[in-house]
């Protein structure tokens, strides 16, 4: 994504930002991901939470699970972010 594709983003996320009630804790998540985006070199990385079970091992019947995955968003070869 070229950099004046990413400001523009950026910019449309601010302004929307600027409307919405943030906890303390989704301002910070939310200046984290800004910082990482505004360099193409750095890739997103996305945490799925999936409830329920995803490994290899048999569930244990009656039991609550949430699996927890990660996934690196990075343009092969280039390294650039997919966002």
């Amino acid at each position: 994504m070229d950099k004046s594709t990413r400001d523009a983003a950026a910019s449309d996320l601010r302004n929307e930002l600027k409307n919405t009630s943030l906890t303390t804790m989704n301002a910070a998540q939310y200046a984290i991901m800004a910082a990482l985006t505004n360099d193409a070199k750095v890739g997103q990385l996305e945490v799925i939470m999936y409830p329920g079970h995803f490994t290899a091992t048999p569930p244990v019947n009656g039991t609550s699970y949430i699996s927890i995955l990660t996934v690196i968003m990075v343009c092969p070869n280039t390294h650039d972010s997919w966002i």
